[in-house]
């Protein structure tokens, strides 16, 4: 006797419930089979400006994690000033920055290009020496800029001003999906 010749020979409350039970065993998600969303972690140090100009970069770092939608990044640097006129400042003196993203308006990682790429609005806060008062205060915020920041295993480029543009570079230190 075949399946079919069974479920023939039942009742129509038994064939419903069989084919419910067919129906719920096929459709069930197992928790943890679901796709998880994309998780990103990586750090390095900030290098340099991308040009030569009235100040240099001394020391800084960077992170940046992506859990799904969120996205935290910051980075932080030293600045020694060199050409006071431009910079307001005493040449010598360095300016400390602290850069955060305050809007994300979308972030792109893939794994297979080995790349991160977010783009959204980071807020500056400057902690430098104001040469008017002869003292170091925070100008917080300093400056709120639209950015664009691309994450790879080598380095990271931070295109202030989202026109194309590289200004500030990085290396890579760690890199985690």
């Amino acid at each position: 006797m075949t399946f079919i010749d069974r479920i023939y020979k039942l009742n129509n409350r038994k064939v419903i419930l069989l084919i419910l039970l067919m129906l719920t065993t096929t459709c069930t998600v197992i928790p943890g089979a679901a796709k998880k969303p994309i998780e990103y972690k990586a750090n390095g140090t900030i290098d340099s400006y991308a040009e030569v100009g009235a100040a240099e970069v001394v020391h800084g770092t960077w992170f940046a994690c992506v859990k799904g939608d969120e996205v935290e990044f910051r980075y932080f640097y030293h600045e020694l000033n060199i050409d006071p006129e431009v910079e307001n400042s005493p040449a010598g003196t360095v300016d400390h920055f602290k850069i955060y993203l305050t809007e994300l308006y979308s972030v792109d990682v893939d794994p297979d290009a080995g790349e991160c790429v977010i783009v959204g609005h980071l807020t500056w806060d400057k902690k430098w020496w104001n040469i008017d008062t002869g003292k170091p205060e925070w100008l917080k915020p300093y400056i709120d800029m639209d950015v664009r920041v691309v994450i790879t295993a080598e380095g990271i480029e931070i295109d202030s001003w989202n026109d194309g543009s590289v200004n500030v570079v990085g290396t890579t230190l760690n890199v985690h999906y």
